[in-house]
């Protein structure tokens, strides 16, 4: 560690000043605030949650209120004795033949029905069944985008420690320029060397400047992908944890996240066909009405209490539809759980995610080996530029090569950290 910190320690000091009024964002919390809006923008639970309450609902007893009134002939109160004297008020209505048969009525009424699903043999039950393994799969789903935005985040952040790290290597290129052209003007004037090597040494001012301001540039796009993918507002004093560079993470394990999402889908597909199966079961209700209703200006008591069995014979094929419609998205998802169970992806990965961490350290030290050289390559050809041996552009030729060293260990460095990271790709 002391290594990396020895070759990464030049480049990150001009960052001092910045650090000091800078807030540095962690990967953790921005892989947070990714997970947390993932989690926000995923309605999938809550609808699930509300499937499974209607579902209940369904089975609840079911209490009404009604209110009629309207004309209508044939309804006509009139007054009738048995035979033993006792009266009576009923509606009548003559026949075709009179006249009066067409003279309206008015005819109104108000009561109160509860109706309740004594037994539906298995309907509601199976419904609900459905409904729960739909809410699972759904928190599962969610987890496993949470997951996906994790990834995606962590990637960015690599992306962004990349374009700070070269940023940083083409600062102290622009200063190391600035010092050999000092250096070649002090000798210049002291006539140790010719006067056309100050242009060369401008040109090579320019040259790591343009440099300079292309990496800041490439900071700023790296900057708003992480912003993006994490749903955090990052501005031009946020800087990442450069820490990880030097001192990765241990390496994290493989999730089984999206298996596990694709397994619970599975699981709701399946009861989505058993409760398809059950919609058409015969369903066995009770229910009581009370009221009253009227006729013209007569007053008449209405209940009635009853068990009602209903059963299903002919629905036109919706039966038949809704059950295919279950089978095939149950085939759907067993289709997708097999092809992703059978490249056995979370082993291969982790046996990915280990040979990729062994090459990156690998690839890590013999770059840190290269830059040890090139450093040292440096003084010589300044003193030898000095001493009138060389000329000026052996001094950035050798520099160029401390650049080259510094970027492949920073490559190193990601590479590093991604297999750590377990994140796929450069």
């Amino acid at each position: 560690m002391r290594t990396a910190l020895k070759f990464l320690w030049p480049l990150l000091l001009p960052m001092a000043p910045v650090c000091a009024h800078a807030e540095v964002y962690t990967l953790d919390a921005l892989e947070a605030s990714a997970k947390r809006l993932a989690a926000e923008m995923d309605a999938s639970v809550e609808q699930a949650e509300a499937a499974i309450a209607r579902v209940r609902a369904a089975d609840n007893p079911q209490l009404e209120a009604e209110a009629t009134a309207g004309i209508r002939p044939g309804s006509k109160p009139v007054e009738v004795r048995d035979r033993e004297g006792d009266l009576y008020r009923v509606t009548a209505a003559r026949d075709l033949s009179s006249v009066e048969a067409f003279i309206p009525n008015a005819r109104y009424g108000v009561g109160l029905s509860l109706t309740d699903a004594l037994y539906d043999f298995g309907r509601t039950e199976s419904a609900e069944v459905a409904a729960k393994s739909a809410r699972d799969a759904a928190r599962l789903g969610v987890a496993a985008q949470q997951d996906r935005a994790s990834r995606a985040v962590a990637k960015a952040y690599l992306g962004w420690l990349g374009a700070v790290a070269e940023a940083q290597a083409a600062q102290a290129a622009v200063k190391d320029a600035e010092r050999l052209e000092e250096l070649v003007n002090r000798l210049v004037q002291a006539g140790a060397r010719p006067a056309a090597e100050r242009e060369e040494a401008r040109t090579e001012t320019s040259r790591a400047t343009l440099a300079q301001i292309q990496a800041e540039g490439n900071v700023v796009a790296a900057r708003r992908r992480v912003s993006m993918a994490s749903g955090v507002p990052l501005t031009t004093r946020d800087l990442p944890d450069v820490g990880l560079l030097t001192v990765p993470p241990v390496a994290r394990a493989r999730t089984t996240a999206d298996l596990d999402a694709l397994r619970a889908r599975v699981a709701a597909a399946r009861a989505a066909v058993e409760a398809a199966r059950e919609t058409d079961s015969a369903l066995l209700a009770g229910k009581i009405e009370v009221g009253a209703f009227g006729s013209d200006i007569v007053l008449f008591p209405a209940y009635e209490a009853g068990l009602n069995l209903t059963v299903p014979l002919w629905d036109g094929g919706a039966q038949t539809a809704r059950e295919r419609a279950a089978a095939a998205d149950l085939h759907a998802a067993q289709e997708a759980l097999k092809a992703a169970e059978g490249l056995g992806e979370v082993q291969i990965r982790s046996e990915a995610q280990r040979s990729a961490d062994a090459a990156a350290s690998a690839e890590l030290a013999a770059a840190e080996q290269w830059l040890s050289m090139a450093q040292a390559a440096v003084p010589r050809a300044e003193m030898e530029l000095e001493a009138g041996r060389v000329s000026i552009e052996a001094v950035p030729k050798a520099r160029a090569v401390v650049r080259l060293a510094q970027l492949a260990v920073i490559r190193g460095q990601l590479l590093r950290l991604a297999a750590r990271l377990g994140i796929d790709g450069d």
